[in-house]
C-alpha cells in the first residue's frame, strides 16, 4: 500500500506534464504548441522586433485602434478601475462594447503583470501564444477524433497554426483567439453528437464568443454545419438525432448565456453604429474567376493582408491528400460528399456578394476581405488528416497516384493565375510529400520514420510561408511609438488643476486616430467599429473631422466654439505649432512639444437656454451649424463666426468658375507659357487681429499650403471630410494665400471657406454660460457629480455622448434625460442651485450579467447531475457484470454438481491421518516457490506467531478500511 502511494506521488510530481492519466505522452501536443510559437519568434527576431531590435508588429489598425484600446485596458487593469466606461476615447464611451471587439482576449488579463512601458512587448508575446495555441488545439482535435498520438498531429497542427489566414491577418490579433479556439468548439460538437458530452462545447463556445463576438459569429454558423455533418456521418437513428439536436440547442444556449454579460451590451452598442443601416445586395455578383479563387490554395506567395484573394493556403500536403480522401474506399461516401460540399460552400461564399454579405453579419467589409476563410483551412486540414490516417495503415499505389494527380491539377489551375515561382515551389513541395509516401508504400521506411519526415517537411514549408507572411505584413519602428511619449508625459505633469476638476485634453494634429486612449488623456477622438453613429454625424455637421462610414471622429484644432462646447481645456502641439494663440495660452513645453490652455474654456456641463433643443444642424456649411448651436445655447441673436471674402486669385493651368459663395468648378487648360504648372491659389486680406479658420478641399489635389507672403505657415492635407480647422494667427493688413497643386489634365470641383470670429461677442457669451457651469465635486469611470446654478429654467447641456446608459439624479431624484439630436446627454432643469449625479451602466449589462450567472449555475448543476448519473451508470454496470459473473459461476458449479451426482460411486480408501511435520514442510516449499512476499517461517512455533501477527494486521487493515 505504501509503495503504491509513493508511486502515485512520484508520477504526479515528475510526469504530470509529460503524461496523461492513461499514461499517454503529451510530448506531441507540446510540440504542436512550441513549433509555431518558436517559428513566429524566429521571424520576429530576424526582423529585429523588440526586445531584439527597434521594430514592432504595430501596423495599420493595430497601430491606430487595437493597441490604443489595449493600452487603455492595460491601464484600467493596473489601476483597478472600471472596464465598463472610459473617458479617454470618443468624449466618453461604453468601454465594454469596445473591449468586446478589440480587447476581450483572456490573455489580456495577464498584461497586469507587465509595466505600462512594456505593453507592446506583452502584446507581441500574447500573439505568439495565440498562434501556438492554434497548433495545440488543432492537435488536440486530431488526437481525440482520430485516436492518434504521434508526431504527425504536431505536423498537421503547424499547418493550421501557420496557415495563410493567420499569417496574413495576424496583425488583426484580436481575431486570432477565436480562430485558435475553433478546433475545440468543433471537437466539443463531435463529442456531444457521439457521446452526449457537452462541457467542452459549452466552455469553448463561450470563450470563442467572448474573445471576439465578430469572428465568433463565424464559429456559430460553422457549428451548425459541423453538427449536421456529425449526425449524418455518425447516424444512429432518428430518435437519437432528435435527442442530440435538443442537446446542441441547449448547450448553445448555455454557451451564449455564459457570455451574455458581454454579448448583450455589444449587440445593443452595435445598434448605434453605422453598420446597422447596410442594405442587402439587390443583385447577385461574383468577384473573381473560379480558377483565380481556387488557385490561392498554393503557398510561397504573399498572403492577403489588406486586400486580395481569400487566404486558403494551409500546406501543400493538405491539398494532395484531398485526392486520397476522394478516392480511397475506406472513407465513407457521405464523408466525401459533405466535405466537398462544405469546401465548395466556403469558396462560393467568398466569391458571391450575397453570401459574403451574410457571412459578415449583413455587412460589406472595409478592407480585410473574406474574414471567415479560415474555416476552409480547418476543413481541408482535417479532411487531409482523415486521409492520412487511412493510408498510414494501408497504403497502395492508387493512393500515390491520387496525390500525384492532385499535384498536377494544382499546377495546371495555378499556372496562369499565380506567380510562376510560387507555383514551382508549391509543386516541389508536393513532389517531396509524394516521394515520402511512395518510399513508405514500398516499405523502405516504417511508420514512425515516415511520420517524422512528414512533420519535418511540414514545419519547413510552413516556416517558409511564415517568413513570407511577416515580410508581407511588415513592421514599424518601436522607438517612435507613441510619438514624443516622454515629452507629452512631461507637459501633462505640469498641469495645475483641482483634483476633482473634469476637463478634456486634445492634440492639434493626430498621430494615431485614437490619441487620447494612446496617451491616456480624456479626449474627443475615436476610431472604432463600435463608434456611435449619432455622435459621428452630429460632430461631422459641426465641422469636426468625422466619417460615419469610416466609424471615426477625431479632433484637429478647431474653432473656439467647438473647443468650448466639447470641454477642451488643453491642447498639445507635437510640432510646436498652434493655429490659435488668441484663445490658447502656452503653459508648458518640452522640446518641440508645447501645451496650451484654453482661456475660453467651458465645463463638461452648463445651463443653456431651452432653445438649444431646437437645434437642427441643417445649415449649408459647418460654420452655419456652429453659429446656430452657439446662438441657441447662449440665447443670442447674432453669429460669432463670420466669413472673409476673397481678395484675389492666382490660378494657373485651370479655368475656375465660381458656382456659389465658396464653391468652385475647374477645367484643365494647358498653361500658355509652355510649363506644366497647374494649381489654384486664393488670397485673403485679414482685417482683424486674431486666428483664422478654414474649410478647404479641391479634388485631385494633395492638400493646401497656407502662406503669408512667401513664408509657409502650415500645410493642410487633402480633406475628405467637412472640417473647419485653425490655420494660424494674423494681424490686420496681412495677406494669406491658400495654394494647392492640381493634377495635370484633371478637372473637378472644390470649396474654399475662410473665417474669423467676433471675439468680444464670443467671450461675453462664454462668460454667461460659464456662470451656470457644473462644478464637479467627484467623478470616476462610471459616475460624475457636482453642483450648478441656473439663473432661469433651461437645459443642462453636457458634452457626454448619449447611448442610453446614463441615469441622472437631481437633488436626489431621478431626472429625465432629453438627448440633443440623439447625440449628447441633456437634462431639463429649473431655476436655482442643484446637486446632480450621473451614473453609468452599459445598456444590457445588468440583464446580461444576470443571464450569465444563471447560466453558470445551470451549467454547474447539469455538470454535477451528469457526473452523478454517470457514476451511477458505471456502478450499475459493474454490479450487473458482477451478477453475471456470479450467475455464470453458479451455473458452472451446478452443472458440475449434476455431473458428479450422475457419476457412479467409487470405493473410497480410508484416509490416513497426515503427519503435521510433513504437511508443514510441504506447505512451506509451495509457498517459497510461488509467493515471495510471505515471511519465511522455519518452525511450527513461528507459524503460530505468524498467524497471530497476520490476524492482528488483518484487524488493523479492516479498521482502517472502515475508518476510510
Amino acid at each position: 500500500m505504501t509503495n503504491i502511494k509513493k508511486s502515485v506521488q512520484k508520477r504526479s510530481l515528475k510526469n504530470m506534464l509529460l503524461y496523461n492519466s492513461k499514461g499517454e505522452t503529451r510530448l506531441f501536443l507540446f510540440l504542436s504548441f512550441i513549433i509555431p510559437f518558436l517559428i513566429m519568434w524566429g521571424m520576429f527576431i530576424y526582423y529585429e522586433v523588440h526586445p531584439f531590435g527597434d521594430k514592432q508588429i504595430l501596423v495599420t489598425d493595430l497601430w491606430h485602434q487595437y493597441f490604443p484600446f489595449f493600452q487603455e485596458e492595460h491601464d484600467k487593469l493596473q489601476n483597478m478601475s472600471s472596464l465598463l466606461y472610459s473617458w479617454n476615447t470618443g468624449l466618453g464611451t461604453n468601454f465594454l462594447s469596445v473591449m468586446s471587439y478589440y480587447a476581450a482576449s483572456p490573455l489580456n488579463l495577464l498584461s497586469v503583470f507587465f509595466p505600462l512601458e512594456y505593453s507592446r512587448d506583452a502584446l507581441t508575446l500574447f500573439l505568439t501564444i495565440k498562434i501556438g495555441c492554434a497548433g495545440l488545439f488543432f492537435a488536440i482535435f486530431l488526437k481525440h477524433v482520430f485516436k492518434r498520438n504521434d508526431i504527425t498531429i504536431a505536423g498537421f497542427g503547424v499547418m493550421y497554426a501557420l496557415c495563410a489566414y493567420i499569417m496574413g491577418y495576424y496583425w488583426n490579433l484580436i481575431w486570432i483567439d477565436t480562430v485558435a479556439l475553433l478546433p475545440l468548439v468543433v471537437l466539443g460538437t463531435i463529442m456531444l453528437v457521439k457521446e452526449g458530452k457537452f462541457r467542452l462545447y459549452v466552455i469553448s463556445l463561450a470563450l470563442s464568443l467572448v474573445s471576439n463576438f465578430y469572428i465568433g459569429l463565424f464559429t456559430c454558423i460553422f457549428t451548425v454545419l459541423v453538427f449536421a455533418a456529425s449526425v449524418i456521418i455518425c447516424w444512429k437513428g432518428f430518435k437519437n438525432s432528435l435527442l442530440r439536436l435538443g442537446q446542441i440547442i441547449g448547450s448553445t444556449a448555455l454557451g451564449l448565456g455564459l457570455g451574455a454579460f458581454m454579448l448583450i451590451p455589444a449587440y445593443l452598442a452595435l445598434q448605434l453604429t453605422n453598420s446597422v443601416d447596410n442594405e442587402f445586395p439587390k443583385f447577385i455578383d461574383f468577384y473573381e474567376t473560379w480558377y483565380m479563387m481556387i488557385s490561392n490554395v498554393i503557398g510561397f506567395h504573399e498572403p492577403t493582408a489588406k486586400e486580395g484573394l481569400p487566404n486558403f493556403y494551409c500546406g501543400m500536403f493538405a491539398i494532395i491528400l484531398l485526392g486520397v480522401f476522394l478516392v480511397n474506399r475506406k472513407i465513407k461516401i457521405r464523408e466525401k460528399i459533405i466535405t466537398v460540399l462544405y469546401l465548395a460552400f466556403i469558396v462560393v461564399s467568398c466569391n458571391m456578394n450575397v453570401l459574403n454579405y451574410i457571412w459578415h453579419g449583413f455587412h460589406f467589409t472595409n478592407m480585410i476581405p473574406y474574414r471567415f476563410s479560415f474555416l476552409f483551412s480547418f476543413i481541408l486540414v482535417a479532411a487531409a488528416y482523415r486521409a492520412f490516417t487511412v493510408i498510414t495503415e494501408d497504403i497502395d499505389v492508387f493512393d500515390i497516384m491520387s496525390m500525384a494527380i492532385m499535384t498536377l491539377a494544382v499546377a495546371l489551375i495555378a499556372h496562369n493565375n499565380q506567380e510562376s515561382q510560387a507555383v514551382l515551389k508549391s509543386v516541389i513541395a508536393c513532389i517531396v510529400y509524394v516521394a515520402i509516401m511512395f518510399v513508405y508504400e514500398r516499405k523502405l521506411i516504417n511508420k514512425k520514420v515516415m511520420g517524422a519526415a512528414v512533420a519535418l517537411v511540414c514545419t519547413v514549408e510552413m516556416g517558409w510561408n511564415a517568413y513570407i507572411g511577416v515580410t508581407t505584413v511588415t513592421t514599424t519602428t518601436y522607438s517612435i511609438y507613441p510619438k514624443n511619449s516622454d515629452n507629452v508625459t512631461e507637459v501633462l505633469e505640469q498641469r495645475e488643476n483641482p483634483k476633482d476638476d473634469f476637463y478634456r485634453t486634445e492634440f492639434t494634429t493626430n498621430y494615431s486616430i485614437n490619441d487620447p486612449a494612446l496617451y491616456g488623456v480624456k479626449g474627443v477622438s475615436q476610431f472604432s467599429s463600435t463608434a456611435n453613429v449619432n455622435i459621428t454625424k452630429f460632430l461631422e455637421g459641426l465641422g469636426i473631422q468625422a466619417s460615419a462610414a469610416g466609424n471615426r471622429y477625431y479632433y484637429t484644432q478647431s474653432t473656439p466654439i467647438m473647443n468650448s462646447l466639447l470641454n477642451i481645456r488643453y491642447l498639445i502641439a507635437q510640432d510646436g505649432f498652434s493655429g490659435d494663440e488668441t484663445f490658447f495660452d502656452e503653459v508648458a513645453d518640452s522640446n518641440l512639444v508645447t501645451m496650451y490652455e484654453n482661456n475660453a474654456h467651458l465645463p463638461i456641463a452648463f445651463v443653456a437656454d431651452s432653445d438649444i433643443m431646437n437645434y437642427t444642424g441643417d445649415g449649408e456649411t459647418q460654420a452655419d451649424n456652429q453659429n446656430e448651436l452657439f446662438r441657441l445655447a447662449a440665447g443670442i441673436d447674432e453669429d460669432v463666426l463670420y466669413q472673409i471674402d476673397v481678395k484675389d486669385v492666382g490660378h494657373k493651368g485651370v479655368n475656375v468658375t465660381k458656382t456659389d459663395i465658396g464653391y468652385y468648378n475647374y477645367q484643365y487648360e494647358k498653361p500658355s507659357d509652355g510649363t506644366d504648372d497647374c494649381y489654384v491659389k486664393y488670397n485673403y486680406l485679414i482685417e482683424k487681429k486674431g486666428p483664422v479658420y478654414a474649410t478647404v478641399n479641391f479634388e485631385n489635389s494633395n492638400g493646401f499650403k497656407v502662406k503669408e507672403g512667401d513664408v509657409k505657415s502650415q500645410s493642410i492635407p487633402t480633406q475628405k471630410y467637412k472640417t473647419i480647422t485653425a490655420v494660424g494667427n494674423y494681424s490686420p493688413g496681412d495677406v494669406i494665400s491658400f495654394y494647392a497643386d492640381i493634377e495635370k489634365e484633371k478637372s473637378g470641383s472644390g470649396k474654399m471657406f475662410v473665417y474669423q470670429i467676433d471675439q468680444i461677442m464670443f467671450r461675453q457669451a462664454v462668460e454667461k454660460l460659464a456662470a451656470g457651469g457644473l462644478e464637479v465635486t467627484s467623478y470616476d469611470d462610471t459616475h460624475i457629480e457636482g453642483t450648478f446654478t441656473a439663473e432661469n429654467d433651461g437645459v443642462l447641456y453636457t458634452s457626454i455622448p448619449h447611448d442610453g446608459g446614463w441615469t441622472a439624479y437631481i437633488d436626489g431624484e431621478e431626472a429625465e434625460i432629453t438627448p440633443l439630436c440623439d447625440a449628447f446627454v441633456c437634462i431639463p432643469v429649473t431655476q436655482g442651485t442643484h446637486e446632480i449625479k450621473l451614473k453609468y451602466c452599459p445598456p444590457g449589462f445588468a440583464a446580461g450579467a444576470v443571464i450569465s450567472v444563471c447560466s453558470l449555475i445551470v451549467f454547474a448543476a447539469v455538470w454535477v447531475i451528469e457526473r452523478k448519473y454517470s457514476a451511477k451508470v458505471r456502478a450499475q454496470a459493474s454490479a450487473d457484470k458482477a451478477k453475471a459473473a456470479f450467475a455464470r459461476d453458479y451455473i458452472d458449479d451446478f452443472e458440475q454438481a449434476c455431473i458428479n451426482m450422475n457419476a457412479p460411486d467409487e470405493p473410497k480408501e480410508p484416509e490416513e491421518e497426515p503427519d503435521p511435520e510433513e504437511e508443514y514442510a510441504r506447505a512451506v516449499k509451495e509457498i517459497s516457490e510461488g509467493m515471495t512476499d510471505v515471511p519465511e517461517i522455519t518452525s511450527l512455533s513461528e507459524e503460530k506467531e505468524a498467524d497471530t501477527q497476520e490476524n492482528s494486521d488483518s484487524g488493523k487493515e479492516t479498521d482502517t478500511q472502515e475508518d476510510a
